[in-house]
């Protein structure tokens, strides 16, 4: 039986907010049920500087960059774009979220904790 893209996509979604709010980012959620319109994040509420796609998938992990591409265009003046993914299979359950994103915004994310932290 053919998986539902929409309903894959949103029980992926759904199972990133519940990680981020074991996190503690209470008001993390999907962005589309408010919204719905392309180029919003999948997860909101976590932070207003970053833009979240969700990939939950085993077909596409050679797709980073046209994930990470897809998030650089959808993100707002000011966001950084990341891709939280993981596979579906169940042969690789319970392995951790992953996420990508451009060097260029880790090194960005890495000297601002640092800099709190040496304060």
């Amino acid at each position: 039986m053919a998986v539902n893209g929409r309903q894959k996509g949103k029980a992926g979604e759904l199972s990133l907010v519940h990680k981020l709010k074991e996190y503690g980012f209470e008001n993390a959620r999907r962005g589309v049920q408010y919204c719905g319109t392309n180029g919003d994040a999948d997860v909101v509420g976590v932070s207003d500087l970053l833009h979240i796609e969700c990939k939950v998938t085993d077909v596409g992990h050679g797709k980073n960059y046209e994930w990470l591409e897809q998030a650089q265009g959808d993100a707002r003046d000011g966001e950084m774009p990341v891709v939280i993914h993981r596979r579906s299979s169940q042969k690789v359950k319970g392995k951790p979220w992953l996420v990508t994103m451009s060097l260029d915004d880790f090194i960005s994310l890495w000297r601002a904790y640092e800099k709190e932290w040496k304060e």
